[in-house]
């Protein structure tokens, strides 16, 4: 968090995190405790930024007070924290960035030398990479400051759950051993360790749970509570005689849900049914690849397009071979790499990638394809000159995400017949 007006950090003084995982699903509580060190109210804000997150509550602790966040529409919500902030009165707003993901927590009227406690909840997807379900919680900019006499603590408690026997917890980046405890298909993590978030101040906590099968389908049942009753009747309408609502498959997810619903007359629902179906392929050896996703982020790709795209994207990514080299283009007008040069796919190439197509925008003017399939194709035939054994390692792919508005088609077809090599070219759109 921190003030609006300096851009300074606005002290944390205590962190919790509690995150309940059942198979490739992760419940998410967090519970920040930040302190006002001005003599003045001020106004505050917080980011949460997470791809492929849910927020499902947030509350505000402050001087006794506890503010529950409800869903209103977007310009009624801003004139509500208006309204407050110019009233003198506390005024919490959260809205999310179409844009990138991102949930920004306002907060107005923050009184001063005052502790402000943040809870905040969401539900996540769970990824597999490499045969490990893979969760990350986001990373939290400020670090701890000692505030009078408030004492600092940092705690970190998991429970896993999985349908196949867990092997091993393994944390690219942080330090967890002796931390976690297995017993067949549960696992536990307890931290509680104030030094330990100092360690690591800046940087995302990865873990991967090692299963016995990962790649298994598998099932699972939820029943909903009087509370979720309520609220569904209250905000979904359906005729008397619907009996299903289907969510699923959609792009980027691994799951395909079915949840009956209440008609007006119902006081319950059903339990709701998950399905997770994970194929793996086998292979009998490693396949090398070194791929480039080339992206159409011209004007005419705005709206649901550049959704689209993206949304595949994400998808792809997350489909790659192992060892793989890969790297992303943007291109309009002009065009833009996301690396120098292509990468191994490893978790941390993997997060930079995902923030980076979470971001995409359609403001690249003009769709001129034909500069970047130059640049990229002349690329690896000075590659293959310069060392052939290394270049034929990883056979080259392009895969092009357009919505195909490209006005010198001819010429683009032109160019690629002469100077594809032993390269390939796919196209989506």
């Amino acid at each position: 968090m921190f003030y609006k007006k300096n851009d300074g950090l606005v002290p944390l003084v205590s962190l919790d995190v509690r995150c309940k995982v059942v198979d490739f699903c992760g419940d998410v509580e967090v519970h920040q405790v930040y302190y006002n060190k001005n003599t003045t109210p001020v106004e505050a804000l917080f980011k949460f930024e997470h791809y492929n997150a849910a927020l499902t509550n947030f509350e505000v602790h402050m001087d006794g007070h506890v503010c529950k966040g409800i869903c209103k529409e977007k310009n009624e919500a801003l004139d509500t924290y208006d309204d407050s902030l110019a009233s003198g009165k506390g005024a919490y707003l959260v809205e999310q960035d179409k844009k990138d993901g991102v949930f920004k927590v306002s907060i107005g009227n923050l009184p001063p030398q005052k502790e402000c406690h943040l809870i905040w909840r969401y539900i996540t997807e769970l990824d597999v990479v490499e045969g490990n379900v893979r969760l990350v919680l986001p990373v939290t900019r400020n670090s701890l400051q000692k505030v009078n006499n408030i004492s600092n603590s940092v705690s970190l408690a998991l429970d896993v759950r999985m349908q196949t026997d867990i092997l091993k917890l393994v944390s690219p980046s942080h330090q967890i051993e002796g931390k976690w405890k297995i017993d067949g298909k549960n696992a536990t993590l307890g931290i509680k360790d104030s030094n330990w978030h100092h360690s690591y101040q800046g940087k995302e906590f990865v873990l991967l749970v090692q299963v016995q099968n990962s790649y298994e389908p598998i099932n699972f049942i939820e029943e909903f509570s009087p509370e979720c009753v309520e609220t569904l009747q209250h905000n979904i309408f359906l005729e008397e005689d619907a009996k299903l609502k289907s969510i699923g498959p959609q792009v980027g997810s691994n799951f395909f849900s079915i949840a009956p619903f209440p008609t007006k007359q119902q006081n319950t629902i059903p339990p709701a049914l998950v399905i997770s179906l994970y194929p793996q392929i086998e292979t009998s050896e490693d396949i090398l690849s070194e791929i480039i996703f080339l992206v159409d982020q011209s004007g005419s790709m705005s709206g649901t397009r550049i959704n689209q795209a993206k949304n595949a994207l994400q998808l792809f990514l997350r489909s790659l071979p192992q060892h793989s080299l890969f790297n992303i283009i943007g291109f309009g007008s002009k065009f833009s790499s996301l690396f120098t040069s292509s990468q191994k796919l490893t978790e941390s190439t993997l997060a930079t990638a995902t923030k980076h197509v979470s971001r995409m925008e359609a403001n690249m003017g003009g769709t001129n394809i034909l500069d970047p399939l130059k640049g990229i194709l002349s690329e690896f035939k000075k590659r293959k000159q310069n060392d052939p054994v290394q270049y034929l390692q990883y056979p080259k792919q392009i895969f092009c995400l357009t919505d195909g508005e490209v006005t010198n088609t001819a010429e683009v077809l032109k160019f690629v017949k002469n100077n594809i090599g032993d390269a390939r070219i796919f196209t989506f759109g």
